[in-house]
């Protein structure tokens, strides 16, 4: 899912500046030449951020971003009290960009715009994938991008079976069950570096091996039951939340698998490695759950191995 920013200047060509500059970083952006077309827009679609710029004729950004706090409606629940706005100004006086954070902004940003300047920003407030660094991704993508495509397809596939297994477990007070899932949660987040989501399945956890009697915690029932009921809505809200954005992230590294049956033998040859690779890749993440004590998932690419195995076996059957 793109982000999407609008972006409000009363001058055509720094519009087209920053929108060049955010088009760079993969973002798309909706332009407004002033205050007025910009409270238009935001009452047509919710944005991911809003950079407006300070010295404007008629209403200036500190006075827009003050209406825009006090605005409102959105498809988000408080919407307009939290979406990010970012503020454009050549002033570099202190007491100036004090004034125009007390209006509201999240930010003050001095032009000329920078990729550099804009970076951490959008890090803080727009992440890639919230609840996962920067760096993670990066990392995870420079050291084995199709690998890491394959993990986010299996990780979102199963997303929605999560909640409907979870709901399912406390509906019926089953504890074991939704301990298995909450562990599993724990296990799948590490790997994707989502450290605070994981530790935070890692509580539930625990909160449920208590009740199930399997480890005792300092809690009482009632206190561990009300830590389940609160936390686990969120939980899976943010999981929800990852998907589209880690979908997002793979479009154009996720590589088109060609159909064997229909292939050249040359494209067979290297459908053949592909899989192979896979199933190599699959088995460096089963080895990684296994070492850190996480059967269920350890089970489950285990599960996706025998599978890759089972179908390169019936093309050799086929070939034959």
């Amino acid at each position: 899912m793109k982000k999407h920013f609008l972006v409000v200047d009363d001058s055509e060509l720094n519009l087209r500046v920053v929108e060049l500059l955010l088009n760079s970083l993969g973002i798309a952006a909706d332009c407004a030449a002033g205050a007025d077309q910009a409270f238009t827009s935001l009452s047509e679609r919710d944005y991911d951020l809003i950079m407006i710029d300070y010295m404007m004729p008629g209403m200036n950004g500190a006075e827009a971003t003050r209406i825009i706090r006090r605005m409102w409606g959105g498809m988000r629940r408080e919407y307009f009290h939290s979406v990010p706005i970012v503020i454009l100004t050549a002033e570099e006086n202190k007491e100036v960009v004090a004034e125009l954070l007390n209006s509201g902004a999240n930010e003050v940003l001095t032009k000329p715009l920078t990729v550099e300047a804009l970076k951490p920003v959008l890090a803080k407030w727009v992440p890639r994938v919230h609840g996962i660094s920067e760096e993670s991704i990066d990392k995870m993508i420079e050291s084995d991008g199709e690998g890491f495509a394959e993990l986010v397809s299996v990780f979102c596939e199963d997303i929605p079976d999560k909640r409907t297994r979870i709901e399912k477990a406390l509906e019926e007070d089953d504890f074991k069950t939704y301990t298995v899932e909450v562990h599993r949660i724990k296990g799948e987040c590490k790997i994707l570096e989502a450290f605070d989501l994981a530790e935070e399945a890692r509580a539930l956890e625990f909160a449920g091996k208590a009740l199930t009697g399997d480890i005792p915690n300092d809690r009482s029932e009632a206190e561990n039951r009300l830590l389940i009921a609160s936390s686990t809505p969120k939980v899976l809200s943010d999981l929800e939340r990852m998907c589209p954005e880690l979908l997002s992230l793979i479009e154009d590294i996720k590589p088109e698998t060609p159909s064997v049956s229909a292939a050249e033998p040359a494209a067979i040859d290297e459908a053949l490695q592909e899989d192979i690779a896979k199933i190599v890749r699959y088995a460096e993440h089963a080895e990684e759950s296994l070492s850190e004590g996480d059967l269920t998932l350890t089970g489950e690419w285990l599960g996706e191995i025998k599978e890759m195995a089972v179908r390169l076996l019936h093309h050799a059957d086929k070939s034959v």
